[in-house]
């Protein structure tokens, strides 16, 4: 057999063993929880809510909005004449059809017609968190159940608690006299009811993150509850349920409902009613007259002792950066193995055919250069690609094995981490394989190339 017959051989090979190391990677962070993992720096990233007033539209600078959600938008569509609408962009050859075009995420802060502006404390880590009641000591005050471990929040006496009660009441009832509440009135002159908050009940739950949803949210926070269905184009009519299940569960039970009212409203009052209106055949999925409901919850826990270890790591502000970048570090890890997957699966079915060619005798010796430039061209992509792919699961390499110690945190987020943890080891070591298979692939062709 020629040496250029065992390049040949060779070459494949490296390009088969390219998309098996391409198609691990990409399901074992598809599947990897991380939407859970980032979920947990933006949990911690806001400090609990001291004071709050109601707003029409922004807050003043010194405040934020409490609920700060997002419409997600639509994706690009296609309408061709009284057909139904396609997900996705028109192709060339489809005659009389017009594109939709996508819109972009809008926010969603008001409440019936209200932005709850507020003021916050420091994130979660930089918080004193204690066991118990007792554990505060002199000059702090215990002020209510701060996180999924049920620990306690101890906050300055000088300062006073954060809001630890929320309810709404309608328009007509009577602000109870049993605690000072802090009153948002909903709607014009509150005819829409009310919401009353209070830091004085030192055994409930600390106010932190809320969200809107027709149930109770899922645990990946990728996924809506509903019981409607979305508009065709709407980026969450595919992730209209818990499809996802975390830890054996699909629901976040520490959300608490609040209150309810219809898409009609939260969509009029954030300025996105018209947007749904104009798009096509909206009226065959008009969901406005369905209810939602708005939930709470405090912090996802982490046990002191363990808090204290993972401070020593860093500045706390990093840590939970680190957190939320997870994210979006993640969803590009899985594009770059989407179209590493692509280059190896063009370049392996190009290297079949070339040498079903040769084996055909429908070329000669003198033609095979020729034939090993575009050779080089599938290399080169898997080269890059696998670079790119190195340098940005290392980028995940951070020590979260203190996040994933049942000791540590509730079963759930342990549980989650760990294997986040697992899945991350096996991808640096994968896109290292990925990289020198890459690196091997483009000498043989170079060689090959020269014989």
């Amino acid at each position: 057999m020629s040496k250029f017959y065992i390049i040949s051989i060779l070459i494949i090979l490296c390009n088969v063993i390219c998309y098996i190391i391409c198609l691990i990677s990409f399901f074992k962070f598809k599947n990897s929880d991380y939407k859970y993992v980032a979920s947990i720096g933006n949990n911690w990233s806001t400090g609990p809510m001291l004071d709050a007033i109601p707003s029409h539209q922004d807050c003043p600078s010194d405040k934020s909005s409490a609920i700060n959600e997002l419409w997600q938008g639509t994706i690009d569509g296609c309408l061709c004449g009284t057909f139904e609408i396609e997900r996705g962009s028109c192709s060339e050859d489809e005659w009389r059809c017009t594109d939709i075009n996508s819109i972009s995420p809008m926010p969603v802060r008001l409440w019936k017609e209200k932005n709850i502006c507020v003021t916050r404390g420091s994130n979660y880590l930089d918080l004193k968190i204690v066991k118990t009641k007792n554990g505060c000591g002199a000059g702090f005050t215990p002020c209510g159940i701060i996180d999924s471990l049920n620990q306690i929040l101890c906050y300055p006496d000088r300062i006073g608690c954060p809001y630890n009660y929320i309810k709404f009441l309608d328009s007509k009832e009577v602000i109870p006299t049993d605690r000072t509440y802090t009153v948002i009135p909903l709607g014009t002159n509150g005819e829409k009811g009310k919401f009353i908050l209070s830091n004085q009940n030192t055994s409930g739950k600390i106010i932190n993150q809320f969200k809107i949803d027709d149930n109770i949210p899922c645990l990946d926070p990728d996924y809506k509850n509903l019981n409607t269905t979305p508009y065709l184009l709407e980026k969450s009519f595919d992730k209209n349920s818990c499809l996802n299940k975390i830890s054996d569960k699909i629901i976040d039970e520490e959300y608490i409902k609040i209150d309810s009212e219809t898409y009609n409203q939260l969509y009029s009052d954030n300025n996105i009613i018209k947007v749904l209106l104009s798009l096509p055949d909206f009226q065959k999925y008009n969901y406005l007259s369905s209810s939602t409901n708005l939930y709470y919850k405090n912090y996802i826990g982490i046990d002191t002792r363990c808090r204290e270890d993972i401070l020593q790591t860093g500045a706390s502000s990093k840590i939970v950066s680190d957190l939320v970048k997870i994210d979006g570090i993640v969803d590009s890890i899985i594009i770059v193995t989407a179209v590493g997957l692509f280059f190896c699966l063009v370049g392996f079915l190009f290297i079949i055919m070339f040498t079903m060619m040769l084996c055909c005798n429908f070329v000669d010796m003198n033609e095979k250069l020729i034939f090993l430039k575009p050779l080089l061209t599938m290399s080169l992509p898997s080269f890059i690609i696998s670079s790119i792919l190195v340098n940005k699961v290392t980028n995940l390499k951070n020590d979260m094995s203190l996040f994933a110690d049942p000791l540590c945190t509730d079963s759930i987020t342990s549980s989650v981490v760990a294997g986040f943890i697992d899945n991350t080891s096996s991808g640096i070591s994968l896109g290292i394989w990925y990289l020198l298979f890459a690196i091997l692939s483009m000498i043989l062709n170079i060689y090959g190339f020269f014989l």
